[in-house]
């Protein structure tokens, strides 16, 4: 299996006044009101790729060009990315990551692969840890030069639903209280026959104090709100298949939102296999880039 990567696609808002150009392009991004968005090629054809990506903005304002320039850091697979899969139809590579599996098909393990590392990808490690009912308790995140623990993450559920998420010294020990999650009826006006679908009512981060609403678009997650300002924290596009197709925050670091879910009556699924979707898996497989917590609040962007 194989999938082309012939460009990387950018968007963003800007004021409806504003001329936006990404480095690189003779012609200015398309325009649809505040929103934008242009797609560029890179060095991808041989391999992965790795770099940064500057965008420019200029805004007349009292007869003189106010300039603003964005650079990010951005990485897009090789031109033609080949998958391969175990007899199961569990993923096993990508280009970017290696994939490793225990016997009830769960996702346990990730690492870079040298191709992408030489094309400037992090070398990064990512263990996940399961219990007896098949949830993922635990994400661990290493550096794969220097062998350390970067991150480490412990779940803690109520049935099916995580309710709160802990930093973990060292792999072992709870430390600091992270995030807490409130659910409510999903969907279907019930606590399991949509699957969580709906149903995530809030979610506290802790280190900073702050709380925030999740808006729906009747099945995903589209912005999350702040409680206590009434500002906009994030919002979420998608395609029309529900992929989550870009990510805007204002003034939230990080954001990880649930991305799992269980059929209804509660009876939990097998993992799911990766399909050509890169990291992020459908069922309980995990991710290196989210949470994946037992109920589905609908399709939701991953952030690391």
């Amino acid at each position: 299996m194989a999938r082309e990567n012939n460009t990387l696609s950018l968007s963003g808002t800007a004021t409806t006044d504003s001329v936006v150009a990404v480095k690189g392009r003779t012609a200015t991004a398309g325009r649809q009101g505040r929103f934008w968005s242009d797609e560029v090629t890179v060095s991808n054809v041989l391999g992965p790729w790795a770099g940064p990506l500057a965008v420019y903005a200029t805004n007349p304002a009292g007869g003189s060009n106010v300039m603003r320039i964005d650079s990010r850091a951005a990485q897009l697979p090789a031109v033609s990315q080949s998958f391969s899969y175990d007899l199961d139809g569990n993923t096993l590579s990508d280009g970017i990551w290696e994939y490793q599996w225990d016997a009830e098909n769960r996702l346990v393990r990730l690492e870079t692969t040298v191709a992408a590392r030489t094309a400037g990808f992090a070398h990064r490690i990512l263990n996940f840890t399961y219990d007896y009912l098949g949830r993922r308790v635990q994400k661990q995140v290493m550096d794969g030069v220097t062998s350390t623990e970067i991150s480490s993450q412990r779940f803690i559920y109520n049935g099916w639903d995580v309710i709160a998420e802990y930093s973990v010294s060292a792999g072992t020990t709870l430390d600091k209280l992270q995030r807490t999650y409130a659910w409510g009826i999903d969907l279907a006006s019930s606590l399991t026959k949509a699957g969580g679908v709906g149903a995530l009512l809030q979610f506290a981060n802790t280190p900073t104090g702050q709380s925030y609403l999740p808006t729906y678009d009747g099945r995903n997650v589209a912005s999350l709100v702040n409680l206590g300002t009434g500002a906009l924290a994030a919002a979420y596009e998608y395609t029309p298949s529900a992929k989550c197709s870009a990510t805007r925050c204002w003034t939230m670091p990080s954001v990880r939102m649930p991305s799992s879910s269980r059929p209804s009556g509660g009876t939990p699924r097998p993992a799911g296999r990766i399909m050509g979707e890169g990291i992020m898996t459908r069922g309980w497989g995990g991710s290196s880039e989210g949470i994946q917590l037992g109920r589905k609040v609908g399709s939701t962007c991953m952030l690391s």
